[in-house]
C-alpha cells in the first residue's frame, strides 16, 4: 500500500495540510505546515514543495471570518487551496473507545503521513456512534490519536502527556505546537486513559479543546 503513495503511482491520492485561517492573523503555524509537507513530500517521492510560494499564497488568500484552509499537494508539484467554514463544536468533545484495535497489518505510512488517503480513519469513525470521534489504540492498548485529534491527558503535574510518534500516529501541527511549548508524549494506557481526570484533543484547526471519554 505504501507505493500507491509514491510518486506518480497514484495521481488521485494527495498529500494534505489542514490550517487555520484568521481573516487577521493568517495561519498562526504556517511554518510548521509547511516543514510537515516538506517531510511528508520527501518521504513520498513527490516534487520538493516550493514552500515560498505557497506561503505566499497562503499569505495573500482573503476570506471574510476564520475558516479551515485545505492544501492538496500533488506529486508533480501542482496544489490548491481551498476552504470551508468553522462548523461549532460542543465541548467536552465526547469521544468514544474504538470496538477493537487497529489492525496490526495495518500500513503505518497511512497513520503517519497526512494524505488524502484516509479510508483507516473513516472506518473507525463511522463506529462512533452518539460521540463525536473515536480513541485509536494498538493491540498493546495503548492509546495514539482519534480520527481527527491528537489526544492529551494532564498528568499529575500539571502537564499535558500526548502518545509518542513511534506508536504509528499523526504528527499533527498543533500537537507539535504543544510540545514545543511544554507539552511531554510518553505511553498512555487505554486503562490510564479511562482514569483520567482531564482529557484533551488538538488539531491546528481547532487548537486544545476539553474531551471526555463516553462510559
Amino acid at each position: 500500500m505504501v507505493g500507491k503513495l509514491r510518486k506518480g503511482e497514484n495521481p488521485d491520492v494527495k498529500l494534505l495540510e489542514s490550517m487555520r485561517l484568521d481573516p487577521i492573523d493568517g495561519v498562526p503555524l504556517i511554518e510548521l505546515h509547511m516543514a510537515r509537507l516538506s517531510r511528508t513530500a520527501v518521504h513520498f517521492q513527490f516534487a520538493t514543495p516550493d514552500t515560498e510560494a505557497i506561503r505566499q499564497d497562503i499569505l495573500s488568500y482573503k476570506v471574510e471570518s476564520t475558516v479551515k484552509l485545505r492544501l492538496l499537494y500533488s506529486s508533480d508539484g501542482s496544489y490548491e487551496l481551498t476552504h470551508e467554514a468553522l462548523q461549532p463544536l460542543i465541548e467536552p468533545i465526547r469521544l468514544r473507545l474504538a470496538p477493537e484495535p487497529i489492525p496490526a497489518n495495518i500500513d503505518k505510512d497511512l497513520l503517519s503521513f497526512k494524505t488524502t488517503q484516509r479510508e483507516v480513519y473513516d472506518s473507525f469513525a463511522a463506529q462512533k456512534a452518539d460521540a463525536a470521534d473515536v480513541v485509536l489504540y494498538n493491540r498493546d492498548g495503548f492509546v495514539t490519536e482519534t480520527t481527527i485529534f491528537n489526544l492529551f491527558i494532564m498528568s499529575p503535574a500539571g502537564v499535558l502527556m500526548t502518545p509518542p510518534a513511534t506508536l504509528a500516529l499523526l504528527e499533527g501541527v498543533y500537537r507539535q505546537h504543544l510540545l514545543n511549548n511544554g507539552a511531554q508524549s510518553r505511553l498512555i494506557h487505554v486503562d490510564e486513559l479511562q482514569d483520567a481526570g482531564r482529557i484533551y484533543v488538538s488539531n491546528a484547526v481547532r487548537g486544545l479543546l476539553a474531551a471526555e471519554l463516553a462510559a
